[in-house]
């Protein structure tokens, strides 16, 4: 989907993803889910490794043992081409 081999993206966040055109607005709402616990649905412009722009339409849910959140699951889905 964003042209990045499995080796270049591992250990790094999907930060790289982002650019001029992501709405900073968004990855904060995102962020504040994280830090409270809570899951996050929400759309932002990202890019390609070759810099071609493209909607990015997410869900983050936390994955917990008893109260604690031991990872997060994030499902994600290009939407349509932004020019």
């Amino acid at each position: 989907m964003t042209g990045y081999t499995q080796a270049e993206v591992i250990g790094k966040t999907p930060r790289i993803l982002q650019g001029s055109a992501t709405d900073k607005k968004v990855v904060g709402r995102l962020r504040e889910a994280l830090i409270q616990g809570k899951k996050f649905e929400g759309k932002a412009i990202n890019y390609k490794k070759n810099g071609t722009p493209f909607i990015m339409y997410w869900r983050v849910v936390p994955a917990r043992v008893g109260k604690n959140t031991k990872v997060w699951i994030a499902i994600q889905r290009e939407g349509v081409a932004v020019e």
